[in-house]
């Protein structure tokens, strides 16, 4: 009878406390998946920075191309005439 009682109350204590920190493999698993979700970020920013250095050296392409365009003769900026 001692051995059953002991046996009840192991079984009732097993399923009455929750285990309050994570096992070790859902942690494992929450983390492999944030990387994911984190390297996915990383790429979609990459990508908007790859993005966004081709708008502003366009831009300052640009702007160069107007400064000597429209450069005062007499200046170095000026442009050639036989092109």
């Amino acid at each position: 009878m001692g051995l059953r009682l002991l046996y009840v109350t192991t079984r009732v204590q097993k399923v009455r406390f929750k285990r309050k920190k994570p096992r070790d493999h859902e942690k494992n698993k929450s983390k492999k998946y944030s990387v994911i979700k984190y390297k996915g970020l990383e790429e979609k920013m990459s990508l908007l920075v790859f993005f966004s250095e081709k708008v502003v050296g366009v831009f300052a392409f640009e702007a160069i191309r107007s400064i000597v365009k429209f450069a005062p003769e007499g200046t170095s900026y000026e442009q050639r005439k036989d092109l």
